[in-house]
């Protein structure tokens, strides 16, 4: 039963992020101009992995020094964090409805 719960999450999860990842892309390729659109998507696509070999880094460093739920905590203060700082700053962003 547990493995059908996380394997279900887990979909949602990649699911919105999908969902997420199309709309930046989509947004970064309309405001680059195109003589640089291939040196920022390039860097669009290398940030992901270098930000998720700091956070196992940082996790791992944590796990090592605290106990487990600490690290758990910090997690979840980050991505407070990130989505209000998201908020502030995209707010101001016009959607564009025109794209196809």
């Amino acid at each position: 039963m547990i493995f059908v719960v996380i394997t279900a999450v887990c979909t949602a999860v990649f699911f919105t992020l999908t969902l997420i990842v199309v709309t930046a892309i989509t947004y970064v390729q309309m405001e680059t101009p195109p003589e640089m659109l291939g040196k920022v998507l390039a860097l669009f696509s290398m940030l992901p992995f270098l930000a998720q070999a700091m956070g196992q880094f940082g996790f791992g460093v944590l796990l090592e020094v605290f106990t487990p739920w600490v690290p758990v905590f910090v997690a979840i203060a980050m991505s407070v964090l990130i989505t209000i700082y998201s908020a502030k700053h995209l707010r101001g962003v016009p959607l564009r409805n025109d794209v196809v």
